[in-house]
Parts: C-alpha cells; structure tokens; sequence
C-alpha cells in the first residue's frame, strides 16, 4: 500500500532564529550606543540570521528536495547577478553600504584646462560677503549680518547653474565672482576655480595625487583658503600649495607629510589651511611639529611646535585672556599655540580612539566648546591663566551632542548642531539638551542670521529657525542626489552647494529690510 502522508516541516529551528534575530535587534536599537555601532551590529545580526535561516532551510526544514534545489539555485543566482551588476562603492555616515553599477565612473577621468575667456577683470575683486576660507570669514559657518526670506514655497531658490565635478569632499571658497575648490580629476588633485554666475571653468591647476579608500571615499577633503592674491591648499596626501588666485599659476608648494616625516591620518587629510598675518598654518602632525607656519609668500617655515598626530580638525584664532592665540584639536588632544612662536601654551588631552573632525567653538568669559562623534559627546573647558602658566580643564560633560564630522555653531547661550545625524540645541551653562529632533545625517550647516541653512548628508537643503527652545523647520528643496559631506559656502544671496560628484549654485532671497 504506498503511503500518501506528507513528511512535516520542522519549523521550531527557525522560529528560534527569528525570536533571537528580533531580540538582537532590540538590544542593538534601545541601547545607547554610536548609531553607525547600531548600523554595523545589524547587518551582522541580519547576515546571520539569513545564513541560519538558509542551514534550516536547507538541512533541517524536511521541506521537499527538489524545491531545496530550485530555491537554492535561484538564491545563488541572484547573489551572482548582484555580484557582477554592482559593486561596494562608498558608505554613508553612519558606515552603511553604497553600490553602484559596476561599469559605473567614480569621478572625471577628463581633465580641461580650456579656460574661459570671457571673464571680466571684477571677477576678482572683493566684496563684504566673500565666502573666503573654510566655514566663512570667521572660521565659524556664521555670518550674522545677512537676513534670508524664509518662505520657500512662495520665493523658492532658484537654480543658476548645475555641473559635475571632480571627487572629492573640498568645499568652495569665493571672492568676489570666482568660487575654488578642489577635486580629484584621474590620477591628479587640482585646485579649480569657477565663475560664480555661470559655473564656467576659469583655470585648474593640478598636481599627481591620488587619494582612495572606500570607507573615506576619494580625493581631496580641504577647503581653500583665499588671502591677497594668492590661494592656499591641502591636498589629501599632504601637497600644500601656494596658487596665484588670477591665473592658477603655482607659486609654491612643500610635501608636509614627506619633508616631516609625518603619519598621514587614515581617512585623508583635511586641514584647511590657516593665514595669519604673513604665515599660512597647517596642522602636521609629526613629531615636533604638529602644528607648522609657513611664510605664506615663500613657503619657507617660520616655526613648528606640538607633538600631537593630526586628526581631521583645522587650525583657527581665538582670544583668551586677551591673548591671539591658534587652537587646534589634534589627535589626542586640543591645543592653543602662541601665534609669533608656536609654542603650545595650554593643552587637553582628548580620546584618540576615534577621528576628531569638529571644529571647538570659543565661547564667552575664556570657554571653548569640543565635541566628537563615535558615542563619545562633548564637553566645555575653562582656559585659565595664572601669570605665564595656562591650563585647560572641564567644566561639564555630556553625551548630547556627537558631532561626528558635521561642525556646530553657537547660538547666543547655546550650542547648535547635529547630534550623530539629528539637530539639537544644548544649553552651554549645563550641557543640558532643549531640543533634538529633524534627522539630516552627516550634513553641514550656516547659521545666517536667525536661521540654519542645512546641506544634509542625502542631498537636500533645509531651512530650520534658529530657536534655542524648540525645533522649528520652515522648508527644504531638493539639492544634490549623492551622498553630500562638503560644507556649503554663502555669498551674500548665492548658495553653493557641492558633493564627489556635481556642484550647483542657488540664488536665495534676501529679506527685505
């Protein structure tokens, strides 16, 4: 007699396997830990449970052999299509995977150097609203003195012209009707600069460079600096070069990591170039010689002071006490040089387990602000001074704030910025936390006048108000559709916003008065 009953699936292995996958889960997302600790975790746990899943489904389901096979086939099918189709291009902020087409470009592989002739001699003259280094006039991504008209739905931004640039993650520098920037074009960093109403090519200057990795992506990560007539920059593989701003002619250029035999940090240098009176300033991060001036004219060094490895931060001025001083956060520490010598003056030590990127903002009354990402959070120190001796040390500490790598402002008593991807507002007299709400990722902002312009890390542009007590997002528009980790640059009403892969300018408009 044949025997008709059909063999039961044994579904407990899996079922278990899903309770522990959903538990897992749990655990990772309600603890607090570093969101890209969060993303990381669950893609193990979710690789897991698809490699679980398949061992039961293949040995222990009891389900027919033939489906087994069919399933299976089809299974290794697409996982080799996938394999051929795309490929592991770069990762977000938060470390999670980005594929593109495999026969897709990473960034231009044809260099011009065709200039535009039809540029005008005004093109470089200056202006009160120059956008000239990095985060602005004052090294602070604030500019206090411009007011925007906040409908954008009835006087939305209008796009002036849109073109694809080289890699790279360099934002603008602007004088006058010329913006600068750097990327990388085939196996060469250039330095490029743009006619500010037409996105037009008006020189390149290029060196052999090249910088890759597909965590930290590829090519140059500084700003420009502009000062006088010149154009200083840092190149990813530490090429700092002196450019004549008129023309992209090179005046002069040093190799810091090279000539100091410096340990180049692993996600590319990023330090915008300082100018301070006749001194152009980098941070080195060699032995000796952790912060460097250089005679801005001829690149002949004036002086160099500090231990500390470089990070990813750059150098600025501040006073305190009454005193002009540089700070830079360096690997391991924030320190405040003297100007005329480089000596370190004060300096606090800081965690080195991760990359510290955020620039420390001064606050009132001998303050500064520091805050990193990788779950670690922020703090504010006291600069005191006792006749010729400085120290730094702690006034409160929080886990409120992790700027990763996006830069924060400040906002008369408070600080404002993105908290591992998500806007908060901190009270700086206790490190308490107002507000956090409106995720953007690993974006970059402009306080500008009583509003936050927002590049977020998707692409987008946001308005926020600029409230200490309450969030408040007054609109968005649809910028860039890569990943965007460059800083955005404001020229009076002009907007330019850029990623690895194209730049556009914006005209916003400006609040009656």
């Amino acid at each position: 007699m044949q025997d008709n009953t059909k063999t039961k699936i044994r579904l407990w292995p899996v079922i278990i396997v899903l309770i522990g996958t959903i538990t897992g889960l749990c655990l990772v997302w309600l603890k607090d830990m570093p969101r890209q600790s969060q993303v990381i975790n669950t893609m193990k746990i979710m690789g897991g449970t698809l490699a679980l899943t398949l061992l039961w489904f293949m040995f222990l389901s009891r389900i027919d052999r033939k489906i087994r096979q069919v399933v299976l086939g089809t299974f290794l099918c697409v996982l080799l299509a996938f394999i051929v189709l795309f490929k592991l291009d770069e990762f977000s902020g938060d470390t999670v995977p980005i594929f593109s087409w495999r026969w897709s470009s990473n960034y231009l592989d044809m260099v011009t150097d065709k200039k535009n002739t039809s540029l005008e001699q005004g093109n470089y003259q200056r202006t009160p609203f120059d956008y000239y280094q990095f985060l602005g006039p004052e090294r602070n991504a604030v500019l206090p003195n411009l007011r925007l008209q906040t409908n954008w739905q009835q006087q939305p931004p209008k796009e002036l012209w849109r073109i694809e640039v080289g890699a790279g993650w360099s934002g603008f520098a602007t004088v006058g009707r010329t913006a600068i920037t750097q990327e990388q074009r085939g196996e060469y960093e250039t330095v490029t600069a743009y006619d500010l109403g037409s996105g037009k090519l008006n020189w390149i200057y290029k060196y052999t460079a090249h910088y890759h990795t597909t965590l930290a992506g590829r090519g140059p990560r500084a700003t420009p600096t502009i000062d006088g007539e010149n154009v200083y920059t840092l190149g990813a593989t530490g090429i700092l070069s002196c450019i004549k701003l008129k023309t992209g002619e090179k005046v002069w250029s040093k190799d810091t990591i090279k000539e100091y035999k410096a340990e180049s940090p692993k996600w590319g240098i990023s330090c915008s170039p300082l100018v301070v009176e006749s001194k152009v300033i980098v941070s080195v991060g060699a032995g000796g010689a952790s912060l460097v001036a250089f005679d801005k004219a001829t690149g002949k060094e004036i002086w160099k002071a500090g231990n500390d490895l470089a990070s990813y931060s750059s150098p600025f001025v501040t006073a305190f006490h009454s005193q002009q001083q540089i700070v830079i956060f360096n690997k391991g520490s924030i320190a405040g040089h003297d100007i005329e010598s480089g000596r370190v003056l004060w300096q606090y030590f800081w965690s080195n387990r991760q990359p510290n990127v955020a620039m420390p903002i001064p606050v009132p009354d001998n303050h500064l602000f520091v805050s990193s990402g990788y779950g670690l959070g922020c703090q504010l120190l006291k600069i005191e001074k006792d006749g010729d001796k400085w120290k730094a040390s702690k006034v409160w500490k929080s886990r409120r704030l992790k700027a990763k790598f996006t830069n924060v402002i400040r906002k008369d008593h408070h600080i404002i910025g993105l908290d591992d991807g998500v806007l908060c507002s901190l009270n700086l007299e206790n490190g308490k936390r107002k507000w956090r709400k409106g995720r953007y990722g690993h974006g970059q902002l402009i306080l500008v006048g009583d509003v936050l312009v927002i590049q977020s890390e998707k692409g987008y542009v946001a308005m926020v108000q600029a409230h200490t007590e309450k969030y408040k997002e007054l609109g968005t528009f649809d910028a860039l559709t890569h990943k965007t980790w460059n800083t955005p640059a404001l020229t009076k009403n002009l907007l330019l916003v850029r990623n690895h892969k194209e730049a556009v300018c914006y005209e916003l408009q400006l609040a009656d008065d």
